[in-house]
C-alpha cells in the first residue's frame, strides 16, 4: 500500500511540474535567451528650464554613464537591461529620478521638470486602467 502512495505522490508532482512549466515556459524561455550587446540612441525631450548637459543616462546593471550631445546619448547595453535618465553628479545638491526603461536600438526619454516621473507613470498607468 506505501508503495501506490509514494507512486502516486510523484505521479501528482509530475502532473503539477509539467502542467506549471506549461503556463510559464514563455516567461522562462526569455529568461534564458542570451541577450545581444546591442548600440542604444537615446534622444533627449528636454522640458526643463536647463540645459540637457545636466542630464546623463545611467546603466543600472553597470552603473555606467554618458552624457548627452545635441540631445542624443549612445551607449552599448544588454538588449532589455534598465536604462535611467538621472541628473549629472556634477550637481550633487539636485536630484531627477527618472524610471527605468528598458534598452532597445531607438529610445526617448523625457526629461520634465514640472512633474515627478514616478508620479507621471502611476498616473499613466492609471489612466490605461480607467479607459478599459
Amino acid at each position: 500500500m506505501e508503495n501506490k502512495q509514494q507512486v502516486f505522490f510523484l505521479l501528482i508532482i509530475g502532473v503539477f511540474a509539467c502542467v506549471t512549466l506549461y503556463f510559464f515556459w514563455p516567461t522562462l524561455s526569455k529568461e534564458f535567451e542570451k541577450k545581444e550587446i546591442i548600440l542604444v540612441k537615446i534622444k533627449l525631450e528636454n522640458r526643463c528650464s536647463f540645459d540637457e548637459s545636466v542630464f546623463i543616462i545611467i546603466h543600472k546593471d553597470t552603473g555606467k554613464t554618458v552624457h548627452f550631445n545635441n540631445g542624443i546619448a549612445n551607449i552599448n547595453v544588454r538588449e532589455g537591461s534598465e536604462l535611467t535618465l538621472a541628473l549629472s553628479p556634477l550637481y550633487p545638491d539636485f536630484r531627477y529620478d527618472g524610471v527605468p526603461q528598458p534598452a532597445k536600438p531607438n529610445m526617448k526619454m523625457i526629461a520634465d521638470c514640472s512633474a515627478s516621473p514616478r508620479m507621471q507613470m502611476i498616473m499613466d498607468s492609471m489612466k490605461e486602467s480607467f479607459k478599459n
